[in-house]
């Protein structure tokens, strides 16, 4: 007799997956705050690079407001 869990380790894996990617999104949302308060600074040719691609996604919290729509938008980014 055999059972196998491929199935139910493949669900898993895609919660992991959409999970992960929400976890990146925040990140990513999240440090380019945080370059913004290090300006006027300048940073990496790469690292600058990522945070234009961020911010034209999401664009700097400067007051409070809800963020389903900063996180979702930077999830599509990520998914790309």
């Amino acid at each position: 007799d055999h059972v196998s869990m491929g199935s139910i380790s493949g669900r898993k894996f895609n919660q992991i997956l959409e999970n992960l990617e929400k976890i990146l999104a925040i990140e990513l949302m999240y440090a380019a705050q945080a370059l913004e308060f290090r300006r006027p600074n300048t940073f990496s040719d790469i690292i600058e690079e990522n945070f234009k691609i961020i911010r034209s996604k999401v664009t700097k919290l400067e007051d409070d407001r809800a963020l389903k729509a900063d996180i979702d938008a930077m999830i599509n980014l990520v998914k790309t």
